[in-house]
């Protein structure tokens, strides 16, 4: 069986390649010169009224075809290209569960993100924060840019987990938000260990002024790392829940 499957849409039959449980469609089976008639099962009244009253048009243009609603039970050919269209990027089985994985992953990496900030603004090790901070050189404590560090590198590890997971559930809005936080990361990194400002010589700014856009900065960071990943997050929950 060959089928194409048109969702009606604002008005009119829209071809494409995969229908939700909103949809109202047409599936022309070529072959048997059948056209199915299908109303995903949260599929609008008003939605179902309207297709209906572009049907008659069709069966004038289509009169070779038969016309056919799709029951409860479809034939089995039938019932396995409904579920093949069916089949959304957060699909079923395998497919789901790769699709939550990859979320759980994303969620660990903001986690870790806000451990950083966290980390950011209350310093590791002992108070006042002013203190331990700086060494009695008046430069960075090296155990505190350590842990900001690690806790970065294990934000990466996750978000490149959730990528991964992501890719393979085919959700291409996280995959995006997932690569922002790796980059972002990898820049972070690169940016404490080699470009951030030095305190023991500053020279138009306080060391507190220069440490202060230090923290800054990385904060900038780290919200551009995890905020779109969010986004996207609650976005793909949105999703999950119109779908059904």
């Amino acid at each position: 069986m060959r089928v194409f499957a048109y969702a009606f849409k604002a008005g009119k039959w829209v071809e494409t390649p995969r229908l939700s449980v909103r949809d109202v469609a047409l599936l022309v089976d070529t072959e048997g010169r059948t056209i199915y008639i299908w109303h995903g099962p949260k599929s609008k009244i008003k939605d179902q009224n309207e297709a209906k009253k572009l049907l008659l048009s069709l069966r004038d243009r289509y009169s070779s075809f038969q016309f056919q609603k799709v029951s409860r039970n479809p034939p089995p050919e039938l019932q396995q290209e409904i579920k093949r269209l069916l089949g959304s990027p957060l699909g079923q089985g395998r497919t789901r569960v790769f699709a939550i994985i990859g979320m759980i992953a994303g969620l660990a990496a903001v986690s870790l993100c806000i451990a950083v900030i966290y980390i950011l603004y209350t310093g590791p090790l002992t108070t006042p924060p002013t203190v331990a901070w700086l060494t009695n050189t008046a430069d960075y404590n090296v155990g505190y840019l350590e842990v900001m560090m690690w806790v970065t590198g294990f934000s990466m590890i996750a978000f490149g987990v959730s990528f991964v997971f992501s890719l393979l559930s085919k959700r291409w809005f996280l995959v995006i938000t997932e690569i922002i936080g790796v980059a972002f990361g990898v820049f972070l990194i690169l940016y404490v260990d080699f470009l951030r400002p030095g305190l023991n010589n500053p020279s138009l700014m306080s060391i507190a002024t220069t440490f202060s856009l230090f923290q800054t900065l990385v904060l900038v960071l780290e919200l551009i790392a995890f905020v779109p990943f969010l986004i996207g997050f609650l976005a793909e929950i949105i999703r999950i829940l119109q779908e059904g």
